[in-house]
């Protein structure tokens, strides 16, 4: 009986970690011998580091009693280049300071107990980090074990860990607490953890309500803050504040001036040197590469195959398989968001999983504004935005038509296949009718002209390339279709979804009326409609994919720093 619980434990781990394991895009080390081009974001890590450490800074009065410990999450979407980061973040750190003030660093890959690493993880990594499946006295010194090397010593240490999601994915987030309490301990050593990962839960997971034993500590030792009093009270774990994460991830578009872009031909693969640092590895370095070849389709019967964009759509649709997306609300959010800004998401678990399990962008997290104000409330606050990313702009395309079908491998059961434009203008519309979405400027208008401008586009695109890998499109011939096709409102859902409810959601004025693009002047020439553009005009091209917020406003880089390294590069 206990051989048979064993071999049903393993295949249940392996199982798990194949899934996970196919639903990664590309292995974890792919990129890692690239260095992210500028400096501000290496500049803006170093510091919040250097700010970090003051937690042990004996002068500043009940530091202790403000932040839980010395460590902090950086979160964001994956692709984005967190591991490239703390990578350099760690060379740099070696190769700077004296012996009196130097810092020694490393950086841990997080696997199952039972995982297997990349075969290169010694030639990145300083060591594994593998997570127990239990939650006994035990498994936390097995755990804490395996960074002694680092934490048993004197002076000045940063511990990176990356895939830190893992830490929280068994008894409630057991592995990131025992680490959190472990550099609370008090030593010689001063010790600064940086947590990276998918996951939002990273910051806003606490330890565990204090001064109670559990084993996620040792009750032996001496810990910085672990008797609170305020006034001969315990302080309760409200009163403590979590470091904020680290969002300052501006590397959208970092290769675009790389060498390689110039080997490509198709609009889809010149422009992936335009969106987040993962794409054009995996267009150049890959296997298979990301690449979409016009025999491929034909030979498919114009359907496109290829593993790797599968997995980046299934990204997008937040990890649901095949058509099963139709049913799921969130996938659905998703793909119109990626397409154009949607606005103010009201749903936390949909910017949770859409930072987790898809490619949007936390630009605003800070669960202790509201702990501050209510110390008994569960509620936070954040802000996600989607990128300009061309790779997930023309995979979002390619849903919006009703043509059009993606499959991981030929024979493959699971596919994806788009739908036509009413679709997903009625969806749209029962977003906001629904408060899922606020409109930025709270008119839900502009994002149905938004969007009639890019289905617009989209049917003169799929006329040239069926696979839609060509983005270019003549602005006569897409101005004229914008002019002669006024956008039809959404047909009414059934359900809760009433024409009324429908309809309270769209503009005062008609679409059509707010598609007027066209000028007067053009207009009154009746034999052509556009006579009136001039030659340059005539040969001007629209190549535009996607209509995304101007991310340059958003939280986190609106800084003077951010601005200036933008304006230089």
């Amino acid at each position: 009986e206990k051989l048979e619980a064993l071999i049903s434990t393993w295949f249940s781990t392996r199982e798990t970690e194949t899934k996970q394991a196919d639903e990664r895009v590309g292995k974890i080390t792919v990129g890692l011998d690239r260095h992210l081009i500028g400096d501000h974001d290496l500049t803006c890590l170093r510091k919040k580091i250097q700010d970090t450490f003051s937690w042990y800074d004996e002068n500043i009065k009940d530091n202790y009693t403000k932040h839980e410990s010395p460590s902090f999450p950086i979160v964001q979407s994956s692709g984005m280049g967190k591991t490239r980061l703390m990578k350099q973040c760690r060379d740099s750190l070696r190769a700077e300071g004296t012996m009196e003030n130097k810092i020694s660093s490393a950086l841990f890959l997080c696997i199952p107990s039972k995982g297997i690493p990349p075969d290169d993880w010694r030639k990145h990594y300083d060591g594994l980090l593998k997570i127990p499946s239990g939650d006994t006295e035990h498994d936390r010194q097995t755990l804490v074990d395996q960074l002694s090397r680092y934490l048993d010593t004197d002076g000045r240490v940063v511990v990176f860990i990356d895939e830190a999601q893992m830490l929280l994915t068994k008894n409630d987030g057991f592995a990131y607490s025992c680490i959190k309490w472990r550099i609370r301990e008090i030593t010689n050593a001063k010790i600064v953890v940086v947590f990276a990962g998918t996951s939002t839960n990273l910051g806003r997971l606490y330890m565990g309500r204090r001064p109670e034993p559990g084993f996620s500590r040792d009750t032996n030792k001496s810990y910085y803050n672990s008797e609170i009093t305020n006034v001969g009270r315990k302080v309760d774990e409200a009163c403590l504040k979590l470091y904020p994460p680290f969002l300052d991830l501006t590397t959208i578009s970092c290769y675009k001036g790389d060498d390689a872009s110039q080997r490509f031909v198709t609009d889809l693969e010149k422009s992936l040197f335009y969106g987040r640092p993962l794409f054009p590895v995996l267009l150049t370095e890959h296997e298979p590469k990301l690449r979409i070849r016009s025999e491929d389709w034909r030979a498919h019967e114009h359907t496109v195959v290829n593993p790797v964009l599968y997995a980046v759509l299934k990204r997008m649709m937040l990890s649901i398989d095949g058509n099963a997306w139709m049913d799921a609300p969130d996938s659905k959010m998703s793909i119109l968001a990626t397409r154009v800004q949607m606005g103010v998401s009201t749903s936390f678990e949909f910017i949770d999983n859409a930072t987790a399990k898809g490619y949007a962008n936390l630009v605003e997290y800070d669960v202790d504004d509201f702990r501050r104000s209510k110390p008994k409330s569960n509620w936070m606050k954040s802000r996600l935005v989607f990128m300009p990313d061309p790779l997930c702009a023309s995979l979002a395309m390619g849903m919006m038509r009703k043509s059009w079908t993606l499959r991981s491998s030929n024979g493959s059961s699971f596919e994806y296949s788009g739908q036509d434009a009413r679709f997903w203008s009625r969806e749209a519309a029962w977003s906001f009718q629904q408060g899922l979405f606020l409109p930025e400027k709270g008119d839900a208008g502009e994002v149905m002209v938004a969007l009639h401008m890019l289905f617009c586009g989209d049917e003169l695109r799929e006329k040239k390339d069926r696979s839609m890998r060509t983005f270019q499109i003549p602005f006569e011939r897409w101005l004229l279709k914008l002019h002669s096709a006024p956008p039809a409102p959404p047909q009414p859902m059934p359900g809760n979804r009433s024409s009324e409810s429908v309809r309270r959601v769209l503009p005062r004025r008609t679409a059509a009326r707010t598609c007027k693009v066209v000028s007067e002047d053009t207009k009154r020439s009746k034999s052509n409609p556009f006579n009136a553009l001039d030659s340059e005009s005539r040969n001007a091209t629209v190549s535009f994919i996607q209509v995304c917020r101007n991310y340059f406003r958003s939280h986190c880089w609106f800084t003077q720093e951010g601005l200036e390294y933008m304006y230089k590069a």
